[in-house]
């Protein structure tokens, strides 16, 4: 277990874990944050840090909820899954959370949660969410250079990127995790008679939902 401290970018952390030499020695579990749900919604506007924290996050740990009313958590989940949709939230108090699911990260992309969410439609330049998806096969040429394209430009700042990749030519699924410019791409279990998909999560500033949606469609031909 690795803890950074205080307002720390867990960022360089996660890029040296999957680093070609790291990952061979160590499989990333995934990353926790800690949220105060009393004074989440304001300091996440305030301090810019905090909004990546909740962005890296595979699991969000939502502390004091019993200091808000319904109408309060509600907002303050709302939020939290608009900046990262990918994450799991287990609200509490007092940090009561069973270790196990501290332990033991599931990192695959959830669907069914995932198709829920919905997506932006224009440029933000706060830290959000787009989720993008086609039916069917991608190709892994396209792809490759389409996401290598994506997490090198300027003019978006792409924290957190993953995925399920239906690839032409495979029989598997491959499941992939990035942070910053760097991605780890995993084969995952056989499609069998599912139907097949590739569903991308990208998470970071000046995202515009429709055009990574239209540049993913080109990704099938």
């Amino acid at each position: 277990v690795i803890e950074t401290t205080g307002l720390a970018d867990p960022s360089p952390i996660l890029k040296l874990l999957e680093s070609d030499t790291l990952s061979q020695l160590f499989d990333l579990n995934g990353v926790v944050t800690v949220v105060d749900a009393q004074f989440f919604e304001r300091t996440v506007e305030e301090i810019k840090t905090c909004r990546e924290q909740v962005a890296y996050a595979d699991l969000v740990i939502l502390n004091k909820v019993k200091e808000l009313n319904k109408l309060r958590f509600d907002a303050v989940l709302s939020h939290l899954q608009m900046i990262n949709p990918v994450a799991m939230v287990i609200p509490t108090d007092y940090c009561h959370v069973d270790p196990s699911k501290v332990l033991k990260i599931n990192r695959d992309l959830q669907q069914d949660k995932l198709l829920q969410i919905p997506s932006l439609s224009q440029h933000d330049e706060s830290i959000r969410s787009v989720v993008v998806m086609v039916m069917g096969e991608v190709n892994v040429d396209a792809l490759d250079i389409w996401l290598g394209q994506q997490v090198r430009r300027r003019d978006i700042d792409i924290l957190r990127i993953k995925g399920v990749l239906s690839l032409k030519g495979f029989t598997k699924r491959f499941i992939f995790n990035g942070v910053r410019d760097s991605l780890d791409v995993k084969p995952g279990e056989e499609w069998g008679t599912e139907s097949r998909y590739t569903q991308i999560v990208l998470i970071g500033r000046g995202l515009d939902q429709a055009l990574f949606q239209a540049d993913l469609e080109r990704c099938r031909h």
